[in-house]
């Protein structure tokens, strides 16, 4: 009897090893300078939603691997490689259940990291850029796929030269910009819109720009010249009425008024502040 169950136990076996074969099909298919080898378990190498098993290689025509990739029951699963011509290693990541896993690490043409950026389940948690010295040159950080927290671009001396701050996906908070010690810009931001100050700062630390904004739209304009105010422009959305104004050596010499698109008052004044009628 035992003899029996085991001798049954080994032909469903076989069967099952057997129908497996017919089922998993290999095939090849040539696009291009391109030539790709899988394996297929519908058995139908022509089919338009094909399941692939196993593992799936394309190649130039030379025979140069171009990319080596794994599935599972028709999805993604275990490491992914793609490889330039020159046979460098182009980009190296991780699938499980068909989704990015992991750390997918990118590289220059002649073998150089460009990027690092760590997946969990297809949601980016972080990448990071690097220049072909190996300088990092950009952070970003993610929640749920979005952008969220502090994003650096760095320049090749590996100094902060622009800066942001996100939340679910939005710009939230101040954006500096720096310019190789020329100047410096900070911006404020919510929900994605401008909403504050944005100043803009020269060299030596005088300020050159200043801009108010509500909601993403400018109500005010200042300009500066060695920390002096030059000009200044205010709109009155609300009213429909715009002010501008000019200075000369810390002094109103112009005002200048709108209401509706039409100029109200048309003001100048002489350099010791009064009204020239």
């Amino acid at each position: 009897m035992n003899n029996m169950i085991k001798k049954l136990s080994i032909a469903t076996l076989l069967m099952s090893t057997l129908f497996v074969s017919v089922q998993a099909k290999q095939c090849t298919q040539a696009y291009g300078d391109v030539i790709d080898t899988y394996s297929v378990s519908d058995n139908d190498c022509k089919a338009y939603n094909k399941k692939y098993e196993g593992t799936y290689t394309s190649k130039w025509k030379d025979g140069q691997v171009k990319s080596v990739l794994h599935y599972k029951n028709g999805k993604r699963e275990g490491e992914f490689k793609e490889y330039y011509k020159n046979g460098k290693l182009s980009v190296e990541k991780t699938f499980k259940n068909d989704m990015a896993n992991g750390l997918e690490i990118r590289y220059y043409k002649m073998g150089a990291k460009s990027s690092e950026t760590l997946y969990s389940m297809d949601d980016m948690v972080s990448r990071k850029g690097y220049y072909p010295d190996g300088t990092l040159s950009t952070e970003t950080y993610y929640l749920h796929g979005k952008e969220d927290g502090l994003v650096k671009y760095y320049d090749k001396k590996g100094d902060v030269e622009h800066l942001w701050t996100y939340k679910n996906g939005l710009l939230n908070g101040i954006e500096e910009v720096y310019s190789s010690s020329k100047y410096h810009k900070q911006i404020h931001w919510k929900n994605g819109k401008k909403d504050g100050l944005e100043t803009t700062v020269g060299k030596h630390g005088r300020k050159k720009v200043e801009e108010n904004y509500v909601d993403g739209v400018v109500v005010s304009t200042k300009k500066f010249e060695n920390d002096i105010l030059k000009y200044e422009y205010t709109i009155d959305s609300k009213n429909d009425t715009k002010i501008e104004k000019k200075y000369y050596n810390g002094r109103l010499s112009k005002y200048n008024k709108w209401v509706h698109d039409q100029l109200v008052v048309h003001e100048k004044y002489a350099d010791d502040g009064t009204l020239i009628k």
